[in-house]
């Protein structure tokens, strides 16, 4: 009888010792994982790349803005993998509306580093849980570039908590031409071409946008110009944007006019900008009783 109860005695010690050095271990591995994700993410967020933090919509009292973060995964002489991060805040007619855009790229470098070509991929989600993914091709020099980017609705039709309306993710594609003006580094003339595949509209979407780009400063840049689509009016277009930190490029401040008629150098240190696209989810949206009201973003 002692031996039993000696024995119990002794497994309930080494069940309560197992037992207190087991949540030791896991109060370890808790301790280092947290320790693990807080220091990625503080070097994520510190680490070489870009970084933009941009507001509009002042001037009518409708304040957009978007957070993004281009971070290198892996870098190489002539070329990059990296991800892309961007939060998004803009307005559907009047409704509020967030959204994420998540994507990875790769970018290489040719013609002795005077221009580089590059593809992506991105997921892009919105807080009425509206998905797409699209696919990215990409030309640049200093002095020139083009865009062309696939997009495609991933989410099913959402009635939307905000509208209460029926939204549904339209699929499209968009083409970007930039170019710098000659003896002007601070001056870019922009041409955008998108259409968009209506879901119950009678038409499709297609439209085009013709504007200058004018970096003031660093920090600010304005657009002015005008953009039509086959369904509404042609429209001037006039955006002042707030950029932190200070925007890459010549700006007004450094300079009226340019001595060389475009600028030149190495683009490996542009390997790490920005990825031109459509972040806003086009949308076709419809009320109650069927009828579509139009392709709202």
């Amino acid at each position: 009888m002692i031996n039993r109860v000696n024995i119990t005695f002794a497994a309930l010690f080494l069940l309560l010792a197992s037992t207190a050095y087991g949540d030791n271990v896991v109060k370890n591995i808790t301790k280092e994982a947290n320790n693990f994700i807080e220091q990625s993410l503080f070097t994520f967020l510190e680490g070489n790349g870009t970084t933009e933090i941009q507001f509009s919509g002042l001037e009518d009292k409708r304040p957009e803005f978007s957070i993004m973060l281009l971070r290198p995964i892996k870098e190489y002489e002539e070329s990059v993998f990296f991800t892309q991060l961007q939060l998004n805040h803009y307005y559907v007619i009047n409704d509020e509306r967030f959204a994420l855009n998540m994507g990875l790229g790769y970018r290489k470098l040719l013609d002795d580093n005077n221009y580089f070509i590059g593809a992506n991929i991105f997921f892009d989600v919105d807080d009425e849980e509206n998905t797409r993914g699209s696919i990215g091709l990409e030309l640049r020099s200093h002095s020139f570039q083009a865009n062309i980017n696939w997009y495609g609705g991933l989410s099913s039709s959402r009635t939307t908590s905000g509208l209460g309306v029926t939204e549904k993710v339209l699929n499209g594609f968009d083409m970007h031409l930039l170019g710098q003006v000659p003896y002007f580094p601070w001056a870019t003339i922009h041409y955008v071409n998108d259409y968009w595949q209506a879901k119950k509209n009678p038409r499709n979407t297609y439209g085009e946008k013709l504007y200058l780009e004018m970096l003031i400063h660093e920090n600010m840049l304005i657009e002015a110009g005008f953009q039509d689509d086959n369904l509404s009016q042609q429209a001037e277009l006039l955006n002042v944007k707030f950029f932190y930190p200070g925007k890459m490029g010549k700006s007004l401040f450094d300079g009226f006019i340019s001595d060389t008629a475009f600028v030149e150098g190495d683009m490996k240190e542009r390997l790490l900008d920005k990825v031109e696209r459509t972040n806003r989810i086009k949308v076709e949206s419809s009320n109650s009783s069927g009828v579509v009201i139009g392709r709202l973003d």
